[in-house]
């Protein structure tokens, strides 16, 4: 752990997150790796961020590097938390091998990609 390997306790330094806010929309970048280690910090985040506006929260994965499967996990149960307080939520700027694990697992029939 720690040495670069996945699962290692570097991997929430992997990660970086950011807020731009709009006249529109509230958007959350996420930059590096989105992983078991660090989901924590980023689901505290975008709740923190759609806690504080009625905006639509956009969340740009455009500079996500790779998801875990518990980062699918959790992204889904944020969607379920948003969507039951009627806040738009949406993801853009996925890679295409990021968007093909969320065909496979269905998950794009779920969210809304753009």
């Amino acid at each position: 752990a720690g040495d670069g390997e996945p699962g290692g306790a570097d991997d929430a330094e992997r990660l970086t997150l950011s807020q731009e806010e709009t006249a529109r929309r509230v958007t959350v970048r996420v930059s590096g790796e989105l992983v078991s280690n660090s989901v924590e910090r980023f689901s505290s985040f975008v709740e923190n961020v759609a806690a504080a506006t009625r905006k639509p929260v956009e969340i740009d994965f455009s500079e996500c590097s790779f998801i875990d499967s518990f980062a699918l996990s959790r992204l889904n149960a944020i969607r379920k938390r948003l969507k039951t307080k009627k806040h738009t939520f949406y993801i853009t700027g996925m890679k295409p091998s990021t968007r093909k694990i969320f065909e496979i697992t269905k998950l794009d029939r779920l969210f809304d990609i753009r």
